[in-house]
């Protein structure tokens, strides 16, 4: 039988019962550290690092601030004062985070948030407001504590009873802590006031009252202590007995055998001493009460001491490559496992973290060498540490081997183009050089990224140009200049139509056309300047498309094409759907300087790689068409594009989507359906934003309701985020066709107002997923960082039911849902269903590992259905291969079975992570609880499942959710 360890709140100190581990187990209450105030809470994001200043009690030597669960290098100033330090990694990106001190015994303090924003802090504090909405009730004759919260304001807070009194015997601290023992029963109504550190003061009232009963006959005694921790010879020990019941206070004694040589049990309960020798002691400890007669109690125990000395084992650790996976693995031996590793001063290189089981994971960033300290801990008592100095150096990727084709450049100060219908052009394109001056077809860059396929004149008056790329296939192109410089190139027509890179008249085909094919050997490449360190978005070249192109790159029909280190976007805020706040066309009319879509693919475009590219506030689409064979795209960002993400739907006729593989990994593919602030403003300026109910789309990425070609589409999403697009994130639920695959792997899903992730009509996967189903998140006006009123033409959120994921299932096509974590306040987490009319054999469920939270729904008043499907679960389960099992599942509709029928091996109840909160427009800490939770370890192993959301192993057993 499984042990299930549930956590009591008492007073100050939490109290652990264990079921299922024998009768009356209780481990000794702990004092609680609390947080009264935090300095600063709030940081502008992008900040190099900050240093916090933490106000409190009951700090130890050893305690430690947490940053959303994650711990960060701690100084103790006093017992009530630390000093913690947090990096720039975690200060990236706007956010809430939440701030708690935990102790060296594991207690942890209240959360306080600390507010990451994208503009400067605000300059007036938050109201202040008393949180805590009522207190316990005591007894007579135990000892009571309580500490109030309060929230908003200027920490620190002075705290004082304003009216009527507490229950004789307990007092009131400044710092907010209700304590001591009361001396008199019945119920004590009276008002707190709080002030804040504000000039003038801010004050705050509650009522409370506290009930205390009479005092009651001594409980028997029990002796809580079951086991002791090891010991080391020649290293300090301290180990305190527990008893409960009977009437303190307590008297300790050995009443058989022997303890290890040199420690002794006081009469308290203390064994303290150094150790002398190794081996295992066992001893009888007993204790006596101070009642008349005194009740007694015995319990045999034992204590292990070890000769070996905690140390490290890793003596050097691999160097890293940017761009590329990194994993090492620290080791030691010695003390007593199992060990806990962190990072006790320096810094990881970027992109890279340390976990608890001293795995050093992730993708580096940037290059150079990185210097650190880890620091291991093992269980023992006292704990042993031991430290090491490490480094690690991330080299740039290596550039990939010369090839013999031309390379051209384009940069700011190079010159015209020269050709035989411009002989008085100034540069031939191919040097990385600027225009010198004078002279005609110069060894010299073109200034402008047009020549490369346009010189500039017009065969005769029929208004058509010499067209077509200068380059051939196999060459290089490299666009000098980046965001960070302040150079942008201009793609299509010039205002007024001055200038043209397309047929003359037509402003919608005037983008970068179809660039020529390259090889296997030696692909076509179009680069922007960093492309060899191209993680910063400030490194990346742009280009910014105009009056009403269709296009700004068109990638359709060719291959073996290499396009990296682009920022695509235009310089408008306007939509081209008419019935937006700032339409781009009036009557067909161009009236912005607008570009539609950023790249333009077609099935037949294979073997294409971009990397590290940008698509953001067009007019349209970031990415618009399907992809052909061999498709690789890293490091892709698809964000704040007026109708939709990346529309795959190809519109053409016949009506195939996409053939073969595409792998799309690192990916950002938010806030579509919203149209972009030019200039932009606001920290997340992402504005006018509109849904199917205002004749938007929205899709993050979404596909037409087509077959797919010959020998299926292989789609592959890994490693990225999709959120806040005014339809569905991830909509490939209408891929078809045999062979057809949709895998998503490693996604973080929120804020999207349809479904998180649909997938459908192929073999469709969904793994090592974190999923929120927070569908009304655009419509509540309250993301930190956005434009006033942009939610408002947004009619539609939570469509299709207020489903969070939906799969099908195809016959012979298994739907597999498998360690994600899900939380849902809508009416269903996991909708199944059939992909076609054939529901026979061959439509089966892999449903494993997986952990639902649900919450109220305040519109139905009803929790939601952790998996729910029109036809039921019987033909999914009872088919061949099919799997349903190792889930958790904790607060589902009322009235649902847990287990459900067909299910095995659930876990219903609480599963114990660091967060489980609803957030209305945002997500919190879904990793496991360092102690109590019910999910380490209790899964059940998927071959093909090695890794866990963060890409650290999966155990064996491996734990249940997107975390190991």
């Amino acid at each position: 039988m499984k042990a299930l360890f549930k956590t009591f709140a008492l007073g100050a100190g939490i109290v652990l019962s264990c079921m299922g581990c024998g009768s009356g187990v209780t481990v000794v209450a702990l004092v609680s550290p609390t947080i009264s105030g935090v300095s600063p809470q709030v940081v502008t994001a992008g900040t190099p690092s900050v240093t916090l200043t933490i106000r409190g009690a009951n700090f130890t030597s050893e305690s430690a601030l947490t940053f959303n669960g994650t711990m960060v290098p701690t100084s103790v100033v006093s017992s009530d004062t630390l000093a913690a330090q947090v990096g720039g990694s975690a200060l990236a990106q706007p956010t809430v985070a939440q701030l708690q001190v935990q102790n060296a015994d594991g207690v942890k303090s209240n959360a306080v948030p600390l507010t990451v924003t994208g503009s400067d802090p605000p300059e007036l504090p938050a109201p202040l407001t008393i949180t805590t909405s009522a207190l316990p009730n005591g007894q007579v004759g135990a000892a009571y504590a309580a500490t109030l919260a309060a929230s908003g304001g200027a920490p620190s807070y002075t705290w004082s009873i304003s009216t009527g009194s507490l229950p004789a015997g307990l007092t009131l601290s400044a710092g907010g802590v209700i304590s001591g023992t009361a001396t008199a029963s019945g119920t004590f109504h009276f008002t707190v006031q709080v002030a804040d550190s504000s000039s003038p003061a801010q004050t705050a009232t509650a009522s409370f009252s506290i009930t205390e009963s009479p005092a009651t006959s001594p409980a028997p005694l029990t002796i809580t202590s079951t086991t002791l921790p090891g010991a080391q010879v020649g290293a300090s020990y301290s180990a305190t007995l527990g008893a409960s019941g009977g009437t303190p206070a307590y008297t300790w004694s050995i009443s058989s055998g022997s303890l290890p040589a040199g420690l002794a049990l006081s009469s308290a309960g203390v064994i303290s001493g150094t150790p002398t020798s190794s081996g295992t002691a066992n001893f009888t400890v007993q204790v006596a009460d101070s009642g008349s007669p005194a009740q007694t109690q015995t319990a045999s125990l034992s204590i292990t001491v070890t000769a070996t000395r905690l140390a490290i084992t890793t003596t050097s650790l691999a160097a890293g490559e940017d761009g590329t996976a990194y994993s090492a693995t620290l080791a030691a031996s010695g003390g007593t496992p199992g060990y806990v590793w962190s990072l006790s001063s320096g810094a990881l290189p970027a992109g890279l973290a340390l976990s608890r089981a001293g795995i050093i994971s992730g993708m580096p960033t940037g290059t150079g060498n990185s210097s650190f300290t880890v620091t291991v801990t093992d269980s023992g008592s006292p704990v042993q540490i031991a430290s090491w100095t490490a480094s690690i150096n991330v080299t740039a990727a290596p550039p990939p081997p010369p090839t013999p084709g031309t390379t051209w450049y384009v940069r700011p100060d190079g010159g015209t183009r020269y050709t035989t219908n411009v002989p008085t052009g100034q540069c031939d394109g191919k040097g990385d050089a600027p225009y010198p001056g004078s002279g005609v077809n110069q060894h010299c860059a073109f200034n402008d990224v047009r020549f490369l396929y346009m010189d500039g004149t017009y065969a005769d008056g029929t208004h058509f140009p010499a067209w077509g790329w200068v380059i051939a296939g196999g060459d290089t192109v490299i666009f000098r200049g980046s965001i960070g410089t302040g150079v942008s190139y201009r793609i299509g027509i010039n205002g007024g139509g001055s200038w043209v890179g397309g047929i003359w008249g037509n402003p919608f085909g005037s983008g970068i056309p179809v660039p020529p094919s390259g090889t296997a050997s030696q692909p076509t490449r179009i680069l922007g300047e960093n492309w060899q360190n191209c993680s910063a978005q400030s490194a990346r070249t742009q280009l910014h498309g105009g009056w009403g192109t269709f296009n700004v790159l068109n990638l359709s029909g060719t291959s073996y094409v290499d396009v990296e280190c682009l920022d695509i976007t235009d310089f408008t805020n306007c939509n081209r759907n008419e019935l937006a706040r700032v339409p781009c066309e009036v009557g067909g009319q161009v009236v912005a300087d607008f570009a539609q879509t950023g790249i333009e693919f077609s099935n037949t475009t294979t073997h294409l790689t971009l990397n590290n590219i940008r698509a953001h506030g067009l007019a349209v689409e970031g990415f618009w068409g399907p992809t052909g064979d061999g498709t690789v795209m890293k490091n892709i960002d698809l964000i704040g594009n007026a109708s939709a993400g990346w529309n795959a739907d190809p519109a053409t006729s016949p009506d195939t989507t996409g053939i073969g593989s595409l792998l799309v990994q690192n990916f950002n593919i938010s806030w579509n359906g919203c149209t972009e602030e030019y200039p932009m403003v606001d920290p997340l300026p992402y504005d006018d934003c509109q849904d199917d109910s205002s004749g938007g789309y929205g899709d993050g990425f979404g596909t037409a309701t087509v077959n797919s070609g010959p020998g299926g589409w292989q789609v592959h999403f890994d490693q990225g985020v999709v959120s806040y697009n005014t339809q569905d994130g991830l909509d490939a639920l209408h891929i078809r066709g045999a062979g057809s695959t949709m895998t998503v792997t490693r996604t973080l899903a929120y804020g999207n107002q349809g479904q998180q992730i649909k997938v459908g009509g192929a073999t469709a996967t969904i793994q090592n997923s974190l999923i929120v189903g927070n569908c009304e998140a655009m419509r509540t006006e309250a993301i930190p960082g956005t434009p006033a009123g942009f939610g408002s033409l947004l009619a539609d959120p939570c469509r299709a039911g207020n489903v969070a994921v939906v799969v099908e299932t195809t016959p012979g096509d298994p739907a597999v849902f498998q360690f994600n974590t899900l939380y849902s306040k809508g009416s269903i987490g996991l909708e199944v269903e059939y992909a076609t009319a054939d529901q026979g054999n061959g439509n089966t469920l892999l449903y494993n590992d997986n952990i639902f939270v649900g919450f109220n729904n305040p519109t139905t008043h009803e929790n939601p259905s952790p998996i729910y499907s029109t036809t039921g679960f019987t033909t999914f389960l009872t088919n061949p291969g099919a799997s349903w099992t190792n889930n958790v599942t904790f607060g589902e509709k009322a009235g649902l079975p847990c287990p459900r029928a067909g299910e095995t091996d659930a876990i219903c109840g609480d599963p114990g992570l660091i967060d489980e909160t609803y957030h209305a427009f945002g997500y919190g800490d879904m990793t496991p609880a360092s102690t109590g939770n019910a999910v380490q370890g209790a899964g059940v192993a998927v071959p093909e499942v090695t890794t866990d959301y963060t890409g650290s192993p999966r155990g064996n057993p491996p734990s249940i959710g997107a975390y190991e």
